[in-house]
């Protein structure tokens, strides 16, 4: 990356952010832990990482694994679900074949920043809902329509823009143009 300083403080910003939520987050299944139903999805995630569904009339991809994040965090919590998507991310960042100077740093940078997104979003999720984990309290579906479309938009709105942010600092260009550019 080649990041002005403000966009280096930004970047270190999210990643010291990033590791905090991700630290709390193990915290919190240490001390209570959940089923072993969620090593199945977390595997599946791992598995989905590098498949990508492209979006016909737009120029973005959706990552398959996205799906099983989603079922992490509606039946067994916040945590589980923040812990499954950085556990991707960073499987799916170590095994790319493009390696820039500053690697360390941008796989920081998107473990913590997906991490942020879905940890944030869950959290209003829940916080919106009510309810507890589905592996802890069944709840009717429909019930969880628009707090689920919440829940993915404000996942792909805070993990696109902090990337957008990221990457405008590091081209010398607008956020909102190269997130505009690629949605």
């Amino acid at each position: 990356m080649n990041l002005t300083p403000k966009g280096q403080l930004y970047v270190v910003m999210v990643a010291a952010a990033g590791l905090l939520v991700i630290g709390h987050c193990i915290t919190m299944l240490l001390a209570s832990p959940i089923g072993w139903e969620w090593a199945i999805l977390a595997g599946l995630t791992l598995l989905s990482g590098s498949f990508t569904v492209r979006v016909p009339t737009f120029r973005a991809r959706i990552s398959v694994s996205e799906t099983f994040v989603f079922t992490s965090v509606l039946l067994f919590g916040t945590c589980a679900g923040t812990l499954t998507v950085a556990v991707d991310v960073l499987v799916v960042a170590l095994s790319s074949q493009r390696r820039t100077r500053n690697e360390p740093l941008r796989v920081l940078f998107n473990v913590s920043s997906a991490s942020l997104s879905i940890w944030t979003a869950s959290t209003l999720f829940y916080l919106v809902t009510g309810i507890a984990p589905l592996s802890v309290e069944a709840t009717r579906v429909p019930e969880l329509l628009w707090p689920l479309v919440m829940l993915t938009t404000v996942h792909f709105i805070l993990n696109s823009g902090m990337v957008a942010i990221a990457l405008g600092t590091e081209r010398n260009e607008s956020a909102f143009e190269i997130g505009r550019a690629h949605v």
